[in-house]
């Protein structure tokens, strides 16, 4: 069991109307067990009615068992004398258990160890309302089939499915879902009609499930308008207007163009080759080289000077392939440019004509100070 050291209550707990209409014995009850040290993250406790009844001096252990019928006839607690195990309903939703993945993993380790028939379908109910894989895989190994009624207190099915259907209890403050079968989920959902082979006549999920796996009956096309004008027959194909459309056989083949299209290698291309790099090079190589040294001459910001000394660099290095120039073209580009020395702006043009002004005075007027 996990010790806890102080129990979690949501202030909107107060404007719950399910809540509201618990006794004041229940409502106390309730608190009292959600302050309890032995609860563990599923929401899941040893039922201890002696010690629950020491809690008070005026509360007796038929005080603790009238208030739990009356939290389990509402849908809060569920719980099992033989096995002597109680349940939280919305524990996990309202304690931030979801928020927390590690503690969430503690939660459905301690739920899988439910002894309790009874529990075990309470608790599926609940996991499975979390929407959660994870939560759903447990519901299942806990509950693989039907989920029952195990508040026992639920109603009946409606025997008139034609009425209006009310919403149902809400315990949690939280999440709104049917516990048993003929629950219905939403708010005054009215069915008009009901047919068991009617998809349309489903009024919970588990029916839903149901009617989508009946075969459907294909519809037969409307042959009137819904005044009961007849629909005429569509027109055919010689009467037609416009032009008709003609498939067109797809393409067998895609045309492309791109870096490993071959290349016309022009003279120039390779002589700069043949010059820069040394004999016993396989003229599969050369050729590959030569076609990369013509995409770059294309490029006017690249200097022919800047292709031989890449093409130089590349004869320098035993390994490298033909799709290195590019790479080294760039290099010498970029090494070139760093030595040029930077353009003078207007301002330093000006400043160096004024300092030339100043110094051609300054020569002017020791000259005057020299003569007699």
């Amino acid at each position: 069991m996990t010790t806890r050291t102080f129990g979690r209550v949501a202030v909107t707990i107060w404007r719950d109307r399910d809540f509201r209409k618990l006794s004041v014995d229940a409502q106390r009850c309730y608190l009292l067990l959600l302050s309890q040290r032995d609860l563990n993250h599923a929401g899941i406790q040893p039922l201890m009615i002696r010690k629950w009844a020491q809690g008070a001096d005026a509360t007796t252990e038929a005080d603790i068992l009238a208030a739990l019928g009356e939290l389990q006839a509402a849908r809060f607690v569920c719980f099992d004398i033989e096995t002597h195990e109680l349940f939280v309903r919305s524990f996990i939703r309202n304690d931030g258990v979801l928020k927390q993945p590690n503690v969430l993993k503690s939660a459905l380790k301690a739920a899988q160890l439910v002894d309790s028939e009874r529990l075990r379908r309470a608790v599926a109910d609940e996991l499975r309302g979390l929407r959660r894989r994870d939560a759903d895989a447990v519901a299942d190994e806990l509950d693989p089939g039907e989920i029952g009624n195990p508040y026992e207190t639920l109603p009946e099915p409606f025997a008139d499915p034609s009425v209006t259907l009310h919403e149902g209890l809400n315990p949690s403050g939280t999440l709104r879902e049917g516990g048993g079968e003929g629950e219905g989920k939403g708010k005054n959902v009215t069915v008009s009609s009901y047919s068991p082979t009617d998809s349309a006549a489903c009024v919970s999920e588990r029916d839903a499930d149901a009617c989508a796996k009946q075969p459907q009956q294909p519809q037969q096309p409307s042959t009137e308008f819904d005044d009961g004008t007849p629909i005429p027959d569509p027109p055919a194909d010689d009467d037609r207007q416009g032009p008709s459309l003609a498939l067109v056989p797809a393409p067998t083949a895609i045309e492309t163009v791109g870096r490993n299209a071959d290349v016309a290698i022009g003279s120039a291309a390779a002589t700069a080759v043949r010059l820069n790099t040394p004999a016993g090079i396989p003229r599969t190589v050369r050729d590959s080289l030569a076609r990369e040294v013509q995409r770059l001459s294309s490029d006017p910001r690249i200097d022919r000077a800047d292709i031989e000394t890449a093409i130089r660099e590349w004869s320098a290095r035993p390994n490298a392939g033909p799709k290195l120039l590019p790479h080294l073209v760039a290099d010498a580009l970029r090494a070139r440019l760093a030595s040029r020395p930077a353009a003078e702006t207007k301002a330093t043009q000006r400043a160096r004509a004024t300092l030339a002004a100043g110094e051609a005075l300054i020569e002017e007027l020791r000259s005057q100070e020299a003569q007699p």
